[in-house]
């Protein structure tokens, strides 16, 4: 039996839509009784949507590593930030960057100053969200935090400010996103933890962008794109134009 675990944004759906030949793929790759499963920074609500009726997957690392799902639902691991450091980083940040806050009820938007909902809120695609005015609001289980950063650039300056200032965290950046986790989380180590469940030596991983590295490093074979960063793909051993690429080359093995 072999296992792929995937990214989801910019390596399975893309922009709203997944890429039909990658779907045949992977439908054709669990008919011959190998496992396929998600590793992402959304939360679970971000991902049940957008595959409902269109892709079965055996199991997902949700949240940056802090949320593990069986093919059940049954969770294998959890961790959540500390609500009180969840808060910290929003009232450090939430004036400049767009905020959200990853929760077991959904994902949650903070209301900007002058009453607005975030621009970026229109770009979550797929991803439900709740709007929230007080902190007493927000759940007491919090997976992770999304912070919008509009560049590249800025997106790691925040990143490593983040990673310096606050010890119980890890931030991971994502393109113009930030993704934040409990310290010791990462896609990586839901790879680890995933691989001990399954009493497995190896999976097969892919992604695309920064945030996937600790999941390349921890997978074999890797796989990334000819588009993806030069950083993520000196971190894969094979570069693939798709994701159906990908799986054909892991079932031919």
């Amino acid at each position: 039996m072999k296992v792929l675990a995937s990214d989801f944004d910019g390596t399975l759906f893309f922009k709203g839509t997944f890429k039909p030949e990658d779907l045949r793929q992977i439908r054709a790759f669990q008919g011959q009784g190998h496992r396929f499963g998600l590793c992402t920074g959304r939360p679970l609500p971000g991902v049940t949507e957008p595959i409902r009726g269109v892709l079965r997957c055996d199991f997902m690392i949700l949240s940056s590593g802090a949320l593990i799902l069986d093919d059940k639902g049954r969770t294998i691991y959890k961790a959540c930030i500390d609500h009180d450091t969840a808060v910290q980083v929003g009232r450090m940040f939430d004036s400049k960057l767009d905020f959200y806050y990853q929760t077991c009820e959904g994902t949650y938007c903070q209301r900007l100053p002058d009453g607005q909902i975030p621009a970026s809120a229109s770009i979550l695609t797929a991803i439900p969200y709740r709007i929230f005015t007080r902190i007493s609001e927000l759940p007491s289980d919090i997976y992770g935090l999304s912070l919008y950063a509009k560049t590249d650039d800025y997106a790691r300056q925040i990143a490593m400010k983040i990673n310096t200032q606050f010890p119980s965290l890890a931030a991971f950046q994502n393109e113009e996103w930030i993704d934040v986790a409990p310290r010791g989380c990462s896609k990586g180590k839901g790879i680890e933890i995933l691989k001990s469940h399954l009493a497995l030596d190896t999976i097969a991983g892919i992604g695309d962008s920064y945030n996937d590295i600790p999941l390349l490093r921890t997978t074999s074979p890797s796989f990334t794109f000819h588009s993806s960063p030069a950083a993520v793909k000196q971190e894969a051993q094979i570069v693939v134009n798709s994701l159906a690429e990908a799986v054909a080359i892991l079932m031919r093995q």
